[in-house]
């Protein structure tokens, strides 16, 4: 819905990668599964790296985090309304840098080397509640509809 309403009120800057595509259940499927959902990584890279900002809801461990991919300047902002430990994130960095690393081998431009990983402050859910999504859907919210234009996201 987000992607529709920024198209209809003439905005772009910002992609958007599937959860259902791009998640931790399907990466442990089977070695098949496993490729399949870094080709998709790929291949969102490749679409989507003229974005300002990529979108990645991501679930693991039943918990929903925001990734926000900065292409440009090779940045990953995760947001977890929980702080999980730096071990519980080992399948998406995983997903993530080795696409990373296929994308800067197979698409013209000067990229970064490797991608920085870094967790800024984020909306909190309170201990004890699964209020997760919510944290994500209004981070999702805020980045597209509180946010200032800039040439970029002008059509």
């Amino acid at each position: 819905m987000k992607m529709y309403e920024m198209r209809k009120g003439g905005r772009c800057g910002i992609g958007f990668i599937d959860p259902n595509t791009v998640n931790e259940y399907t990466w442990k499927i089977d070695a098949y599964h496993e490729k399949h959902v870094e080709d998709s990584m790929l291949e969102f890279l490749k679409r989507l790296k003229y974005n300002e900002d990529i979108l990645l809801p991501y679930n693991f461990q039943f918990h929903w985090i925001l990734c926000i991919i900065k292409v440009d300047t090779g940045t990953v902002e995760l947001l977890d309304s929980l702080l999980k430990k730096q071990s519980d994130y080992t399948i998406l960095f995983g997903i993530v840098n080795r696409a990373w690393a296929r994308f800067i081998s197979v698409t013209p431009g000067e990229w970064k080397e490797r991608l920085k990983w870094f967790r800024p402050k984020a909306l909190k859910q309170v201990p004890g509640t699964d209020l997760c999504a919510y944290c994500v859907c209004e981070n999702i919210r805020m980045m597209t509809s509180e946010r200032n234009r800039s040439q970029k996201q002008e059509w």
